[in-house]
């Protein structure tokens, strides 16, 4: 028994020493593109996504949002940041923040617009269809992959956010500053190459972002 507790209890530190350390690099990495560190090319070439997250807010506060606006913006905030980072820094969309961006979306949703709940459903469902479909024709065409598994769930959740009118919104935003980071990478020596892997997980979330905080906030 003392060893089956002492071997949980290495477990957890080892868990919790593993966490901090995550959460010290993406804190430096966040706080590197915010000042455009020179000496870190990935992150300068992201400093103007990073700083079109900080916009949303000040899109929220012109806007005079509500209280209940605020809240919901903040529980959207946070896992697109983690979800952002994670996928800059390791090119991946983990589960977790992505299932908080799903679970506020639905409780954002049947609160707010109960009666068109199954409309953002569907504005979901096509987001996620459009981008696993081109990026299924992406890799038939080039033979490798063009997306991650994660970029159209993520997709499809903006779907959820922001309805049918934000998506055209959130692709272009998204594509904007995709395109704005690899010409910054390339002036600043980032060593960017054809077929270099892009994360645009990071992208697509501030696309959700500026289309909520710019779009639809008026409707509460």
């Amino acid at each position: 028994m003392t060893a089956y507790f002492a071997f949980n209890d290495s477990f957890w530190a080892m868990r919790l020493a593993r966490f901090r350390r995550r959460a010290r690099r993406l804190g430096g990495f966040a706080w590197a593109s915010l000042t455009a560190r020179q000496g870190d090319p990935l992150a300068s070439a992201l400093t103007p996504t990073a700083w079109g997250f900080v916009a949303g807010w000040f899109g929220l506060a012109a806007a005079h949002a509500s209280p209940a606006v605020l809240i919901a913006s903040l529980a959207l905030f946070v896992p697109l940041c983690i979800a952002a980072l994670i996928d800059a820094l390791y090119l991946v969309l983990p589960d977790g923040p992505l299932l908080a961006i799903a679970g506020v979306g639905l409780l954002v949703r049947l609160s707010l617009s109960p009666d068109e709940i199954g409309s953002f459903l569907g504005a979901g469902l096509f987001a996620y269809a459009a981008l696993w479909l081109t990026a299924r024709c992406y890799q038939a065409l080039r033979g490798r992959a063009g997306l991650g598994g994660g970029d159209p769930l993520l997709f499809a959740l903006a779907g959820l956010w922001v309805g049918w009118d934000g998506l055209a919104p959130c692709l272009l935003l998204a594509t904007a500053s995709a395109l704005l980071s690899v010409l910054l990478a390339w002036r600043r020596g980032g060593g960017v190459r054809v077929g270099d892997p892009l994360p645009f997980g990071l992208h697509i979330a501030l696309g959700l972002w500026l289309a909520w905080t710019f779009g639809l906030q008026d409707t509460w």
